[in-house]
């Protein structure tokens, strides 16, 4: 039996194919299905009713020898080849698949097309003999605000957790964390490991325990390295090689999370134009009976008439968003 396992560390998807068939949740093969929307490194060790990715693969081949091919990062192959090392029956096999590149390139032609259709030209129909034109920038200021915002926003992928409301903040949070010394004043304090990775919202290895003191780091580490399933990264303040690793590994994908998300709440303001267009039609027929020609009239017309050409170009920004990952594993391969 051949099983293979495509891992996009961005959209943090699995997606499974056993000889050749890609598994869903009915199939008896489907085993990664309930963690198939996680971090890899939160679902490799057993996890609350997880039990392991080594135990559901010991489990899959059930004595059959057993290829498993994954398809990703070294980086994320590492961790994976390290999990399943002594397994007798299954053979593995790693195929380099750069999802983010793939990635990158999708949120490079989603952006380029959201902002393009805020800065493209329309010719008004009511320009006198004389060709008029306007862009949505010019008749949505309020959206072209948003918009620069919402694609501008650079939101932080490491956090501080220095007292108990940062603790509680970070918890709803995917990035990776930085645990200070004055929050780590007992032993005790080290229960914040299991509340910042339970439910698989971050690994062991995305938490960072950092101390000014390097007797207290030694203590820390040795009490920690008791703890089943907690590997954190200990560090010395002033020395920041710990970033390095974290970036390479976990600093790009959530980077690159982050802008696909501001690209869909971008997509989602085009989307409240759209579906405000009908209203927008009901008011012009009203002024139409009610009025004469008039600045305001005409600026609805203008808008009327630039939604027309967005609803047109809309279904190509909704194709470049929503690529699901077969695609992209389709693309890079052929590629």
């Amino acid at each position: 039996m051949k099983a293979e396992l495509f891992y996009d560390p961005v959209c943090l998807e699995t997606l499974v194919r056993i000889n050749g068939r890609v598994t869903d949740q009915t199939d008896i093969f489907g085993f990664l299905y309930p963690v198939r929307r996680c971090l890899l490194q939160a679902w490799l060790p057993p996890s609350g009713s997880w039990p392991g990715l080594a135990r559901q693969v010991a489990e899959l081949a059930r004595g059959e020898e057993t290829e498993l091919v994954f398809h990703g990062r070294e980086i994320d192959w590492a961790d994976l080849s390290a999990c399943l090392d002594g397994l007798s029956d299954v053979r593995l096999a790693f195929d380099l698949w750069d999802a983010v590149e793939a990635r990158r390139r999708q949120i490079e032609t989603a952006r380029a097309m959201i902002c393009g259709l805020m800065r493209e030209r329309v010719a008004m129909e009511w320009g006198n003999g004389s060709d008029v034109y306007k862009t949505g920038s010019d008749l949505f200021p309020e959206v072209r605000e948003r918009l620069e915002a919402c694609l501008t926003e650079d939101p932080p992928w490491i956090y501080a957790v220095a007292s108990e409301a940062d603790e509680r903040r970070v918890q709803r949070e995917t990035g990776c964390c930085v645990i200070e010394e004055q929050y780590l004043q007992s032993f005790e304090r080290l229960s914040v490991l299991d509340t910042l990775t339970r439910s698989m919202r971050r690994s062991a290895d995305m938490i960072v325990c950092r101390f000014t003191d390097e007797t207290k780091l030694s203590d820390f580490r040795t009490y920690c390295g008791q703890l089943p399933g907690q590997k954190p990264r200990f560090a010395l303040a002033g020395h920041d090689e710990w970033k390095e690793a974290l970036e390479e590994k976990y600093g790009e994908p959530i980077r690159l999370r982050q802008q696909l998300q501001a690209l869909r709440s971008g997509a989602g303001l085009l989307e409240e134009l759209l579906a405000g267009k009908d209203e927008l039609s009901a008011r012009i027929r009203e002024m139409r009976r009610t009025q004469e020609e008039s600045p305001e009239l005409a600026h609805l017309e203008s808008r009327q008439i630039w939604l027309r050409s967005l609803s047109h170009k809309m279904d190509g920004v909704r194709n470049a968003l929503s690529q699901e990952m077969t695609a992209i594993q389709k693309e890079t391969t052929e590629a």
